[in-house]
């Protein structure tokens, strides 16, 4: 076998007193000579993927290995697949975490051609820092009288609203009051705007708009 160049686990062989080959490494508990170790010594170490030169000094053996090219490059290999696995790994944490962030958003309402405390036209402005993508969904008003009217996403785009915002969008509304009303009841008037986040939560925005109190004719911002 040996003169093949296959060995049998656990075999070495000393060519001189300080030099030495095979399939066990000069610290293995197995090795067993009938002298120490003198300085200086060589021990060539083979395993499957390449060898190991190991030498010896003041009873202490240093090694350094070398690989064949198969094995070298399944290492190589295995090195590029464990990168693209942990950046994987990352981006979909990264991902997540940025997806869980709170939602980055102001909602701003008012009244627009008001008579005391009613409005024609109310005004909705929604503005932002946050340039993930999301959508408006919807909108509803809760009016201080206790009527309530809902806008879905579809209804905003019939009315012309890009409900779709990006970074640097914001959403600009103009809401008519019902036909036959006096506008908009703005005595703690509520506006509700429902934002998406693509492959995200959905957010609901809140603002009120508040009479003032010293004001006989329910002024409004």
């Amino acid at each position: 076998m040996t003169s093949n160049g296959l060995y049998p686990d656990g075999y070495y062989y000393a060519l001189t007193d300080t030099a030495f080959y095979g399939v066990v490494k000069p610290t293995d508990p197995s090795v067993k000579l009938d002298a120490p170790f003198l300085n200086g010594s060589t021990w060539f170490y083979f395993f499957d993927g390449g060898l190991t030169i190991y030498s010896y000094q003041n009873n202490v053996w240093t090694g350094h290995t070398f690989l064949n090219a198969a094995a070298d490059n399944a290492a190589a290999d295995k090195a590029a697949a464990d990168k693209a696995a942990a950046d994987k790994a990352a981006a979909e944490q990264a991902a997540a975490d940025e997806s869980s962030a709170p939602l980055n958003m102001n909602l701003e309402a008012s009244g627009m051609d008001t008579v005391g405390k009613y409005a024609k036209r109310l005004y909705i402005l929604l503005t932002g820092a946050d340039g993930r993508p999301r959508t408006v969904t919807g909108i509803k008003v809760s009016e201080g009288n206790g009527l309530t009217t809902s806008y879905t996403e579809e209804q905003l785009q019939g009315m012309g609203l890009n409900v779709n915002l990006t970074a640097g969008k914001v959403l600009t509304a103009y809401l008519p009051s019902r036909v036959g009303t006096q506008g908009w009841d703005t005595s703690n008037l509520t506006v509700n705007v429902d934002v998406k986040l693509e492959n995200g939560p959905t957010t609901t925005l809140t603002d009120k708009i508040i009479p003032s109190p010293s004001n006989e004719d329910y002024s409004i911002r």
